[in-house]
Formats: structure tokens, C-alpha cells, sequence
């Protein structure tokens, strides 16, 4: 799992509902992410906006491929 770790809530009144919503994220987000979930590819955004596939082969190597954004498969 990711870690997500947001700052401590302030306190006043507020302080019991905003733990309780960022309690409540937590646990509906975290399952989403995972460091073990294998897929076919990830994409990554270069830093002038380019967004590229990286896929792995199976010997180990990476390709990677300009993803036009026609696709999400």
C-alpha cells in the first residue's frame, strides 16, 4: 500500500469531523493503490507534458511509446 499520511487536523471544533472524513478517505482510497498490482503498462508524463507508455518485456527491458490519448487500453 501507499502511504498516505496527511497533515495533523487542527484543533477547534472541526477537529473530530476532519479526522473522521480523512479516517473515511483513507480507507476508501488505499484500496485503489497498490505496489502489487501487475499491469501491461504505466504511464508517465515527461516534464514538457508528453505522455508515455512504458511496458515491460519478458526478458526485463522497457519500451516506451508516445501515448497519443486515443486510448486507455
Amino acid at each position: 500500500m501507499v502511504n498516505f499520511n496527511p497533515p495533523p487536523t487542527p484543533p477547534g471544533q472541526l477537529s473530530n469531523y476532519l479526522t473522521s472524513l480523512v479516517e473515511t478517505l483513507k480507507r476508501a482510497l488505499l484500496p485503489l493503490i497498490s505496489k502489487d498490482e501487475a499491469i501491461d503498462r504505466i504511464i508517465l508524463l515527461s516534464p514538457s507534458g508528453k505522455s508515455f507508455n512504458v511496458r515491460v518485456d519478458d526478458s526485463g527491458n522497457l519500451t516506451t511509446e508516445v501515448n497519443d490519448g486515443k486510448s486507455r487500453l
